[in-house]
């Protein structure tokens, strides 16, 4: 039988999927260990932090989105209140239309009763934005600023984290639960993202990769408004400061920003209309993605004691709330 003194959760990884199961574990008061090496190209590090309910594509709701949403707006509320600080905002987002032929099936999906509760027309104009084919209202749609709730989440939990990079060799399977480092733990959660392609425990699922590069622009041609068109562009704290993103390249693992992602970016904003900007920034970040868009969670099929948490890629902010309390409950 384990030791009464095992801890009862270590968690690998302090990016959003850890940050958020961290704090859902916290909240049932069971003991944990944190273990986080910093990783500067840590997806959670160049995310946008947009959540909304579509698949602009095919113009369908994304899997499960609207009660994925409705509970993280929830949840992020709960955690500002208990912290006493803001990180959290919701919004309408702003859809563009970019053709009369888009303008026309959106009015056309408005018209069945699956689709009324998340998508509207915009009586007003968008400032700053080319929209002479009018402008689609997405709801409920929202933002996190995801550098501000990480740092504020290291700093709450400061005392169970231990910033080192984890070492599969010093990780033992015992009959019940594990031992790292000659300390014993019930449970072991993996939330490394993309390197849990590089887990020996896990190397059976799916391994698909995705970079994203993001900027982060100065303009006053744009009110406070989220808006797609062609990007994502997404009002910061900081005054007249917008997120705008993302490039996608599968099952690339390079992590430098790049030219040809900054001329992306910046060509999508001079066709939706935006001329007048300064970068302030660019990021990047390797993504763990699935081709069905579903994440990789639930516990290993031999080794009981080892879960995945993980495989959510741009929509983490959107599904770790709800899955991350269904985990933990399981």
């Amino acid at each position: 039988m384990i030791a009464k003194k095992a801890i009862d959760f270590l968690i690998i990884g302090q990016g959003l999927a850890g940050s958020i199961i961290s704090y859902e574990i916290a909240k049932r008061n069971y003991s944990f260990k944190i273990i986080d090496d910093s990783y500067k190209h840590c997806a959670s590090m160049a995310a946008g932090g947009i959540m909304h309910p579509m698949s602009f594509k095919r113009l369908i709701e994304s899997w499960k989105s609207i009660e994925f949403i409705k509970f993280a707006s929830d949840y992020y509320k709960e955690i500002e209140k208990s912290l006493g600080i803001n990180f959290y905002e919701s919004f309408r987002l702003k859809r563009p239309f970019s053709s009369l032929e888009e303008q026309n099936d959106w009015m056309s999906k408005m018209k069945h009763n699956e689709f009324v509760e998340w998508m509207g027309i915009s009586n007003s104009e968008i400032k700053g934005i080319l929209q002479p084919y009018g402008v689609g209202d997405v709801f409920p749609s929202g933002k996190i600023n995801v550098e501000k709730f990480l740092s504020v989440v290291k700093e709450r939990f400061e005392e169970h984290i231990k910033l080192q990079l984890f070492d599969f060799n010093l990780l033992k399977i015992l009959p019940v639960g594990v031992s790292y480092d000659n300390i014993q733990y019930k449970n072991v959660i993996f939330c490394e993202g993309y390197q849990y392609i590089n887990n020996p425990y896990f190397s059976y699922l799916p391994n698909n990769v995705t970079k994203g590069e993001i900027l982060e622009i100065h303009t006053k041609e744009l009110d406070r408004e989220m808006i797609s068109r062609g990007c994502f562009i997404a009002p910061n704290d900081v005054e007249h400061v917008f997120t705008v993103g993302s490039t996608y390249e599968w099952n690339n693992q390079d992590e430098s920003i790049t030219e040809k992602g900054r001329n992306e970016l910046e060509e999508k904003l001079i066709k939706a209309g935006i001329n007048n900007f300064k970068i302030v920034s660019q990021k990047c970040g390797i993504r763990p993605t699935t081709h069905d868009r579903r994440p990789l969670i639930g516990r290993h099929p031999l080794h009981k004691q080892l879960f995945i948490f993980n495989g959510m890629g741009s929509k983490t902010v959107m599904m770790a709330p709800l899955l991350a309390q269904q985990l933990i409950n399981e």
